[in-house]
């Protein structure tokens, strides 16, 4: 007797999905087009992201919308002389330069939704000045609880 093998688990972690509109509270911009799929961006949008598992980790990971808040820890690492921190900054420049993100797949991949690409990128520009610029402290991640902008409701 042959046994079927169990269906494998969706690779999707919860936090990889952007938020729903449900009576949890969550909300999502009407006009982000939801995905269920694991986002994960090839190296032409974040560079050595698919080729550097540190470097993936950092985005996929550490900006996270469980561990946002902690980015300070990060730090350290960030700033070091090695390959890692070396890629994790030229990732960040090629981010901030050529903008190829957008806040609907980056919500996707982390959790975190900053609803639109200029508060991406206000906050990815913050986070730069912080691990490499005269910014002292951490910057800010959105709040969950606060509602979208009112445009993305129209």
């Amino acid at each position: 007797m042959t046994t079927r093998p169990e269906p494998r688990p969706s690779h999707t972690h919860p936090a990889a999905r952007a938020p729903e509109l449900d009576g949890s509270g969550a909300r999502v911009c009407p006009k982000a087009q939801e995905r269920a799929e694991y986002v994960s961006f090839p190296e032409t949008v974040i560079p050595h992201y698919a080729s550097d598992r540190q470097v993936a980790g950092f985005f996929s990971g550490a900006l996270n919308v469980e561990f946002i808040d902690d980015i300070h820890t990060m730090k350290p690492g960030a700033v070091g002389k090695t390959p890692y921190a070396r890629r994790l900054k030229e990732a960040l420049e090629h981010l901030l330069s050529e903008r190829p993100a957008g806040s609907t797949d980056w919500a996707l991949m982390t959790g975190v939704s900053f609803w639109e690409d200029d508060r991406l990128y206000s906050y990815l520009k913050d986070l730069y000045d912080y691990f490499y610029g005269d910014r002292e402290e951490p910057p800010v991640a959105p709040d969950a609880e606060a509602p979208p902008p009112e445009k993305c409701w129209r």
